[in-house]
């Protein structure tokens, strides 16, 4: 992409081999960078701060402050754009994330490409879910 802005996506994946798989694939794209992987939420608002990411990709089932806490105090700021990532994709889970302030959601039973797609989707200000 000359000339272009990439989209910068942060990861929060306790999986290490998750994470390395999304920022390999995020990172072989023209259009987005990596910014940061977190194993836990609990350092996302530093980084944040620190990284001024496009797009936080979070899983739902991290160690330590919940996820959907940080959600929702960042996503009430305006910036960044939260995409959750979860193996949980019932209704419940659905509502809770959206309640949030989450842009996005995409199911891990769906491959990267469509998380890939979400994220860009999302950067560009619209609201995805693939349960």
């Amino acid at each position: 992409m000359q000339g272009a802005q990439r989209i910068r996506v942060c990861f929060v994946e306790d999986e290490w081999a998750i994470a390395e798989l999304l920022r390999m694939s995020a990172d072989g794209e023209p259009d987005l960078e990596t910014c940061g992987i977190l194993p836990r939420a609990d350092g996302l608002r530093a980084h944040i701060q620190q990284e001024s990411p496009d797009v936080v990709v979070i899983d739902l089932t991290l160690p330590g402050v919940d996820p959907l806490i940080v959600v929702k105090e960042a996503s009430a700021a305006g910036r960044p754009r939260f995409v959750v990532y979860s193996g949980y994709d019932d209704e419940e889970t659905l509502d809770r994330v959206r309640a949030a302030g989450a842009f996005g959601f995409v199911s891990k039973r769906h491959d990267v490409d469509a998380l890939l797609d979400c994220v860009r989707r999302v950067a560009a200000g619209e609201r995805v879910e693939n349960a």
